[in-house]
């Protein structure tokens, strides 16, 4: 079965692929996206109804075509979007009634389409004798793994990108093809299990759920990739340097999101591992693994936090980048309690407790702090200064602009309160600043 399964998931991700060369507009791909999913709907009846035969087959295609689209291009808006189109997709094709958990209801459907496709992997890896079911599975996680951050590593780093490009060399465009049409049949296979076997996943846990040493085969690969990256790196972290043909400014700009997706994604992947795999056989080399998955993210920290000081130190501080760099000491300081977490053995209802605690202190922490005037002074402290952007912000400045009564006088006109309800105390203070500085 598992040859037979390997044939037909190639099979249909090789149609896909094709529709997908051929349909280019922005109506075609709607118009794909409304056929598949009109068309999913009516095979799922049919499943339900009338039993697999002709309507699985259909209704493989149809689903995986109905995902295709979101995930087609490697922007970073189209690397975010797909788990949620996905996720989407399956809530509507999977779930015709009501149910009362719904976040529940979007947590399983997510590990479903995780573990469904690793197992779509692992069955067609089966006749690989001398690998262990531990190996296949994990080979199968580490797929999505290493493709997801692979692509936000490819947007994020030029350098990055030539180096792969180096090793593809002409090869490259039937290279991404191909890895695009194993993509398609990782996702069909996926679905082509759901179809066949009809698996209860609010009831029941995702076969390969919890297997530590499948998941620290797929931290692994994925930390090879982080390595890879980072040596790519090295050079311009270091040396202040921007990639040739690159200014600083977009050095700087181009690849600071996808890291910090990255880095995000890293973290929510260590959380959920460490819930799958606590107190599991083979435990200690998931957490071996996601510690090392930590300590490598350090370094896209590290860019990220580079890349955004060169664009502060070049064109200013804005309070886009001001937050961005909280969010920054914000991710340093859940990576080093996750990483403590891990080397103590926490549970991991421990762990996720203590992050929604960060979480809350820190929102609370930015939201006390007068993050404009930090802005303010940062700007007034250099040779350049934009009025035009510091005339845009509040009265939250006005200590920094003890020495610059007219400047004060343009921001306080900007929006006066209109009655007792708009007053703020920063405004009364900068108030009586501009009467003590006209005196």
């Amino acid at each position: 079965m598992s040859r037979w399964f390997l044939g037909s998931s190639l099979i249909v991700a090789g149609l896909v692929e094709a529709v997908l060369w051929g349909v280019r507009s922005g109506p075609g791909w709607l118009l794909l996206v409304a056929l598949a999913f009109v068309l999913s709907h009516f095979l799922r009846w049919r499943l339900e109804r009338r039993g697999n035969g002709w309507a699985g087959w259909l209704w493989l295609g149809s689903a995986a075509l109905a995902s295709a689209p979101f995930l087609y291009h490697a922007q970073l808006v189209h690397l975010v979007a797909p788990p949620l189109c996905f996720v989407a997709l399956l809530l509507a094709c999977f779930y015709t009634v009501s149910l009362p958990k719904p976040l529940e209801v979007m947590s399983t459907t997510v590990l479903f389409s995780w573990g469904s496709a690793s197992e779509a992997v692992h069955m067609a890896a089966s006749q690989l004798p001398r690998f262990s079911a531990s190996t296949r599975k994990g080979l199968g996680m580490a797929l999505p793994l290493v493709l997801l951050f692979g692509l936000l590593f490819v947007q994020a780093d030029p350098a990055f990108q030539g180096f792969l490009a180096g090793w593809l060399g002409d090869w490259r465009d039937f290279s991404l093809r191909t890895v695009r049409w194993l993509l398609w049949a990782w996702l069909a296979g996926a679905v082509w299990l759901e179809a066949r076997f009809d698996a209860p996943y609010l009831s029941q846990e995702v076969e390969g759920r919890g297997d530590a040493a499948s998941w620290s085969i797929a931290l692994h690969a994925t930390n090879l990739l982080f390595v890879s990256f980072l040596a790519c790196q090295a050079r311009y972290l270091f040396a202040g340097l921007a990639p040739a043909g690159m200014t600083l400014a977009q050095y700087a700009r181009h690849g600071f999101f996808e890291l910090f997706a990255a880095t995000l994604l890293v973290v929510a992947l260590v959380v959920w591992v460490q819930g799958l795999t606590y107190r599991t056989e083979n435990a200690r080399s998931a957490v071996l693994a996601s510690q090392g998955l930590l300590l490598l993210t350090f370094g896209l920290v590290a860019s990220s936090t580079q890349r955004m000081s060169l664009y502060v130190q070049h064109f200013g501080l804005t309070l886009t980048r001001a937050y961005v760099l909280a969010a920054l000491v914000g991710i340093v300081a859940t990576l080093v309690l996750c990483c403590w977490a891990l080397a103590q053995g926490r549970s991991p209802q421990w762990l996720r407790a203590r992050l929604l605690l960060l979480g809350m202190f820190s929102l609370s922490g930015v939201a006390l702090t007068n993050v404009e005037l930090w802005v303010a002074r940062v700007n007034l402290s250099r040779p350049e200064v934009d009025m035009a952007y510091l005339q845009g912000l509040s009265s939250d400045i006005a200590p920094a602009l003890a020495q610059r009564p007219k400047l004060l006088g343009s921001v306080l006109s900007q929006n006066p309160p209109q009655d007792w309800r708009e007053f703020t105390w920063s405004y009364y203070e900068a108030q009586q600043r501009k009467r003590t500085a006209s005196e």
